[in-house]
């Protein structure tokens, strides 16, 4: 029987090659889902005649009609939603300026 050298390469353990790729894979494609009608409203917001504008429409709009037909679109409106209800909440009267703590005063 042949021991193996003391300097063997053992693999270590964990995801192998394809299975990573095939995670990342699926991580940015739902990123591309989730940011669909963010990605169509950028693009659309680029001035006529911006060298980029037809590519990026035409790689956004289909992310965004994808999106939306598999409901993907809402967590996007419900994060929009809220922050613009914090923001509509924080356009009133400013809050009085909070008085700074005092040090106790010390014993007589």
């Amino acid at each position: 029987m042949r021991a193996s050298p003391p300097f063997a390469i053992t693999p270590e353990p964990g995801l192998d090659r394809r299975r990573t790729h095939l995670l990342i894979a699926v991580f940015y494609a739902t990123a591309a889902l989730l940011g669909g009608p963010r990605l169509e409203r950028a693009a659309s917001h680029l001035e006529y005649g911006h060298p980029l504008r037809p590519t990026a429409l035409a790689a956004a709009r289909p992310l965004a009609e994808v999106a939306r037909a598999v409901g993907l679109d809402r967590p996007l409106a419900a994060l929009e939603a809220w922050v613009d209800r914090i923001r509509s909440a924080g356009s009133g009267p400013a809050a009085p300026p909070s008085a700074p703590l005092a040090p106790p005063d010390p014993a007589p």
